[in-house]
């Protein structure tokens, strides 16, 4: 019997936000075949911790939008908190994938496509109600 780990694709297949599996159509539509596809698909299929944390507040900006029927931008507690924490992730695509690191760097450019993450910077932004230029 197969033990599933974090590091296991099955574990998150069919699993993230629909917004990040329509980011991930739109970079195979518009570039095919190349690094950056291979680079965001080795991502989505091994769960690149930096992929989930965005994909992560997407699905909690939704659900607090669900429970409380407002943004979090219009709660100014929790729009300070999630305006830092999508700052800090942003912050971190200047840095290597974590499963490109976990992989020692012998492998593909990275393990996520840095335009993507944005796309979905700026989705997340807009579900949560922030504004993402400060």
């Amino acid at each position: 019997m197969k033990t599933l780990t974090s590091h296991t694709p099955e574990v998150f297949a069919g699993s993230y936000q629909p917004e990040t599996q329509e980011a991930m159509r739109k970079l195979s539509a518009m570039c095919p075949r190349t690094v950056a596809e291979s680079c965001a698909k080795w991502g989505m299929q091994n769960a690149d911790p930096l992929l989930l944390m965005m994909d992560s507040v997407i699905r909690y900006a939704k659900a607090y939008r669900a429970r409380f029927d407002q943004t979090m931008g219009e709660d100014h507690m929790a729009r300070d908190e999630i305006a830092g924490i999508l700052k800090g992730i942003r912050g971190l695509l200047n840095f290597d994938g974590g499963v490109k690191m976990e992989a020692d760097g012998r492998t593909l450019p990275d393990s996520k496509d840095n335009g993507m993450l944005e796309d979905l910077y700026w989705k997340a932004c807009e579900i949560a109600g922030i504004d993402g230029d400060h």
